[in-house]
């Protein structure tokens, strides 16, 4: 893939690749046609990548190992098309809900799994559900304990309990108790008249208006002298509608559900693609890895301390940046 030269901040592109039908159907506790998941999630992952290569861009992969083990295939077309490997944990659950000693085993869990299929041992990580908060600090040691360069966990968004706060609009060092460091890359964000709009992906990005989205993204570069943070799944792009099929058996709840949940997340689906288009005229796309390069994009990254209580203290100010002078409008 013949990737374009970055512009100076570039919108980091992102990915958790899970199987959407094999986490619903779990959550049901509802047996599911293995075969059938697999291929759409293959489909998605290649109707994904066939955009990224019209695009010219790179982009991170966050990988489920659960997911990916059943798919080692989509793997390898990942890692061949010049993408960016990362972990996403191996059961999809929260953090929060886990042990620290669960916790280390599912993260060791999924780079075995991503290890079998490919060479390159992930330096990111993102929790599921960006479920990192106050109470689980631990977490971040332990990523940091075992090799990961970066964390892209952290979300501004009233859906976390007891999330860290606050969290800024920027990637940044993020210095944890024990002294350890990881550079954080946080899910976008744009104050807008009082309100925090997530706009960094989700339903957010599949209802907010084009000509939106790019004015809070420019005024977040325009703000600070950093990348923003774009996240998605492979559903947004599966050219075929999200239908569950539930077992005759299914009670009258599951199928209200289903309903809900095809609603909800088929919701302005089909502008995932087109919006990204649109996008690629204005911006250009890296993956995360690109930025912790600053040749190939400059960045700065402010140091911002991390106490024993989930809070982050800055320690140095963004005024000392200098963004560089390129315009995007």
């Amino acid at each position: 893939m013949n990737v374009l030269a970055p512009k100076p901040f570039p919108l980091l592109l992102s990915f958790d690749i899970e199987n959407w039908y094999q986490l619903l159907y779990r959550e049901f506790g509802v047996d599911s046609p293995e075969e059938g998941l697999n291929a759409a999630l293959s489909r998605q992952v290649l109707s994904l990548l066939e955009i990224l290569d019209e695009l010219k861009a790179s982009a991170t992969f966050f990988l489920l190992g659960e997911s990916i083990i059943h798919c080692p295939d989509i793997v390898a077309e990942i890692a061949n098309r010049g993408h960016e490997i990362a972990c996403h944990g191996h059961c999809h659950k929260p953090v929060m809900q886990l042990s620290p000693d669960e916790f280390r085993r599912d993260v060791e869990s999924a780079l075995d799994a991503i290890l079998r299929v490919s060479p390159n041992r992930p330096i990111g990580y993102r929790a599921p559900f960006f479920s990192i908060n106050k109470n689980c600090i631990w977490a971040l040691e332990i990523l940091s304990n075992l090799g990961f360069t970066y964390d892209s966990s952290l979300h501004d968004s009233p859906k976390i309990p007891e999330r860290i706060k606050p969290i800024p609009q920027h990637p940044f060092t993020l210095e944890l108790p024990s002294g350890n460091e990881l550079k954080e890359f946080p899910i976008s964000l744009f104050r807008f008249s009082g309100f925090n709009l997530p706009i960094g992906g989700g339903t957010y990005w599949r209802v907010l208006p084009q000509f939106f989205l790019r004015f809070a993204l420019r005024s977040l570069i325009k703000r600070n002298p950093t990348s923003p943070v774009l996240y998605f799944h492979p559903y947004e792009f599966d050219p075929q509608p999200l239908k569950l099929h539930l077992p005759q058996k299914a009670t009258s709840k599951q199928k209200v559900q289903t309903a809900y949940l095809e609603a909800r997340y088929g919701f302005g689906r089909r502008s995932s693609s087109a919006k990204l288009r649109d996008m690629s005229r204005f911006f250009s796309f890296s993956a995360i890895q690109h930025a912790l390069n600053p040749p190939a994009i400059k960045q700065c990254f402010v140091r911002i301390q991390l106490s024993s209580h989930g809070t982050l203290h800055t320690t140095a100010n963004l005024a000392n940046c200098h963004p560089c002078k390129h315009s995007y409008d």
